[in-house]
This record gives structure tokens, sequence and C-alpha cells, in this order.
């Protein structure tokens, strides 16, 4: 749902006359995904912080700065580095999701959030699709062609984006939490949630979409191959 889930602005077109006739106007629909980056920016967070990670442990090998490998490593429970240890609580229950919150989770959800907004912004330009409503006679109703109706594309796109990258983090950090909070087995853990998870649903959707279109042109290509009768009718 949130992956194919969209968000749909109506446009008006107005009344066109072509040759003698006169194309009266249509309501239509622009969708916005929810989920507009797809899977793009968890990929990047989880390789950006597995680079910096290889990267801090070399250093804190060559220069003997062992903290920065525990501050970085997020599957290591004796670290005093997360927020539970830090806080020296001892206490069970919702409190235990205090130990999954360290310096990995933090920059691993701010960096899928920034890539969310960040290749969002490349792939999807309001300034565009406003001149290209304005181009072909399409407006917003309630909103004037140009800016103003970029301007409310864009704010609907980046409280969409927000939604989308908050549910991203989510279910990337869903196994992480279990395993290292509540001690779920990793094999477990990582059949309801993950990158993993994200990927194979995103491919299989999109396999799934592939193969109705292809249907959808084999059936217009039985209509179009079909002979004239007798009587010169299809």
């Amino acid at each position: 749902m949130m992956h194919d889930g969209t968000r749909r602005i109506p446009i008006q077109h107005a009344k066109r006359i072509v040759g003698r006739r006169v194309m009266s106007g249509s309501t239509t629909y622009l969708p916005l995904k929810v989920n507009q980056a797809g899977v793009i920016p968890v990929i990047f967070s989880a390789a950006i912080l597995s680079f910096i990670g290889l990267l801090l442990s070399f250093v804190s090998r060559v220069f003997d700065w062992g903290f920065l490998t525990k501050l970085t490593n997020f599957t290591d429970m004796t670290s005093q580095y997360n927020l539970y240890n830090m806080l020296g609580m001892d206490m069970r229950g919702a409190a235990l999701l205090l130990r999954s919150i360290n310096f990995y989770t933090i920059f691993y959800s701010l960096a899928t959030i920034f890539f969310c907004f960040f290749y969002t912004a490349i792939t999807f330009n309001p300034i565009d699709t406003a001149e290209n409503l304005k181009k072909y006679g399409a407006f917003i109703p309630g909103r004037r062609q140009g800016k103003p109706t970029s301007d409310h594309i864009d704010f609907i796109l980046t409280r969409l984006t927000l939604v989308g990258s908050i549910f991203l983090v989510g279910i990337a950090l869903l196994p992480m939490v279990l395993n290292i909070s509540f001690n779920v087995p990793w094999v477990l853990t990582d059949l309801i949630g993950g990158v993993g998870l994200i990927i194979v649903v995103d491919v299989f959707l999109e396999t799934m979409k592939q193969v109705e279109s292809q249907l959808l042109m084999r059936h217009y290509e039985g209509f179009s191959l079909r002979k004239k009768g007798r009587t010169g009718r299809w």
C-alpha cells in the first residue's frame, strides 16, 4: 500500500477547438506517489554507512582508537555508547528500545530521510510539471497557472515524501531493533522487515506491472489482427 499509494491531484482541462469540433473540458488526476524514491534511499544510506564503518575500523586499528569501532558498531550488545547504557538504565519492557538508539541508527535514519528528499527532488520537478500543465491548457482547480501551481504541488510532495521516508526508516530498522533490544533471532527478524524485504517487494510489484502490460498489449494485438468480414466491418 505504501509503495503503490498515490495522492491524486485533480486536473481540469479547458475547452479546446479541434477543427470544427469543440472538445469539452475533462477532469483527470496527477498522481503523486507516497514513496516517490522507492528503495534508492535505503540502499544509499546502507552503502555510505558501511563505507564509513569500514574506514573508521581501519583508522582505529592503525592508530589504536578502539572507541571508534564501538561508537559505530550497531551489533555490539556490550557497547556503552547506546542510549540505554549511557543513561544507566536497568528496566524492561518498552525501555529496551533505547538499546537500539545509538549513533548508527541516528545517522542511518537521517541519511535515509535526506536521500528520500534528494532523490525525489531530482526525479520530479514541480516547476516543469506546472509548465507542462499550462502548455496543454490544464490547471488545478482553485490554483492559478505557473508558480502558484508549482508551489501547491511542491507542498503536497514534501508532505508525502516525509511520510514515505519515515516508513522506509521504520521498515529498515525494524529487524535491528527486534534483534538487539529484545534478543529476537536474526533469522526471524529478517523475514518481517529490512532492506531485503523492501527490495523484494519492489521487484515483485514491478514484475507484476510488466506482466500486466505485456498481457494488455497482446490483448490489443489480438483485436488488430482480426480480418474484415464480407460486409467490410471488423
